[in-house]
């Protein structure tokens, strides 16, 4: 018998015995789970669930994320990525626990969370299997970030809302719930748009990988 393995599994259904008491009692899940997720793939890295489930549980629940538990949630997310190298979806899972967290604070700090949701998108991007428009989307953080670099762009919930737009809400779903009521109704209304139109702030490069 694995031993480690039994462990983790143990681990993992203590995880989600506490989360759901926390969710039932309606708080916040605590930084305790992530903490929780990476005891969990010590012992055992092949334990794929942990690495979505446990973040998106933390990060769906309506209270401020500190950059602390953010960086907290890309150590796990970093084991994962490592661990499942031909995997796309941990990076580009990892790159929007980045988007929306931030809103409320300050430009600093915002910049540094595109740039790093920017870094999980590249290393996403060069994996088999990626989504085809990446690019697209790789190209629309740039802008975004340099926007805030200058001082310029749209306000933040504009910014959201354009993402939703271009992800599609399937892909996007805690950031469909950050969108304030009136927005839910304007998307609604909309399909999600296909990005394969060559827009002014990519390369002719990344335009060409987009149309193909």
């Amino acid at each position: 018998m694995n031993y480690k393995t039994l462990a983790a599994d143990i681990g993992w259904v203590e995880a989600l015995i506490k989360i759901g008491e926390i969710r039932r009692a309606g708080l916040p899940t605590s930084v305790a789970a992530i903490q929780r997720g990476l005891e969990i793939t010590k012992l055992d890295p092949n334990y794929y669930s942990v690495y979505l489930w446990i973040p998106a549980a933390y990060l769906s629940r309506k209270h401020l994320v500190s950059e602390e538990s953010l960086k907290l949630i890309s150590e796990l997310m970093d084991v994962g990525i490592d661990h499942f190298p031909n995997d796309p979806e941990l990076p580009f899972s990892a790159a929007m626990n980045y988007i929306g967290q931030s809103d409320l604070n300050d430009k600093p700090r915002r910049v540094r969370e595109i740039r790093r949701s920017l870094e999980y998108l590249n290393i996403a991007a060069a994996r088999p299997g990626a989504w085809e428009d990446m690019p697209a989307l790789i190209g629309a953080l740039a802008k975004r970030l340099r926007d805030l670099e200058s001082e310029t762009g749209v306000d933040e919930s504009v910014f959201l809302e354009e993402m939703i737009f271009r992800l599609g809400r399937d892909r996007a779903p805690d950031l469909w719930e950050s969108l304030p009521a009136d927005a839910k109704v304007r998307l609604s209304m909309v399909e999600p748009v296909a990005l394969v139109e060559c827009v002014g702030y990519l390369s002719r490069s990344l335009c060409e990988a987009v149309q193909d």
